[in-house]
C-alpha cells in the first residue's frame, strides 16, 4: 500500500524514480486567480498551466470548486518553493485594491493609511 512516505507506508519509489526528470524543482509561481464571482484566489505551484486546469475542473482548492471557471489575473516567477509561500502569504494579506494595483502593473506604496500608486 502507498501513501505518504511514513515509515508506516513508504512511497512508491519506482514511480518517483521515473518522474524525477520531469518534476522542475527551481521554478515556482505564485499565481492570482479571479474567480466567476469576482473574488480573487491566490495560490503557488510549480506547474502553472496544470494548476489553473485542475482549479477549472473542480478539484483545484475549496474555494475556487464553487466558482469556477477561473481566470489567470496575474503570476511571477519565485527561484524556489519556500520564497513562492512568502511570497503568497504576503498577497494573502493584500487589500483588493493593491491586488488590483498588482494586477494592472502598478506598483502601489502604502504609506500611513494613504495609498500612492506610481507606474
Amino acid at each position: 500500500m502507498n501513501g505518504k512516505g511514513d515509515k508506516y507506508r513508504p512511497t512508491n519509489k519506482l514511480r518517483f524514480d521515473s518522474n524525477y526528470d520531469r518534476i522542475n524543482w527551481s521554478h515556482w509561481f505564485v499565481y492570482l486567480v479571479e474567480c466567476s464571482d469576482g473574488t480573487f484566489y491566490c495560490g503557488s505551484t510549480n506547474n502553472l498551466e496544470k494548476r489553473i486546469r485542475t482549479h477549472n475542473e473542480g478539484r483545484g482548492a475549496k474555494y475556487t470548486t464553487s466558482r469556477k471557471p477561473v481566470k489567470l489575473v496575474y503570476s511571477e516567477e519565485c527561484s524556489n518553493k519556500s520564497e513562492a509561500l512568502k511570497r503568497e502569504y504576503q498577497i494573502k494579506k493584500m487589500k483588493r485594491n493593491l491586488k488590483l494595483c498588482m494586477i494592472n502593473g502598478y506598483n502601489a506604496k502604502v504609506n500611513s493609511g494613504t495609498i500612492k500608486v506610481t507606474e
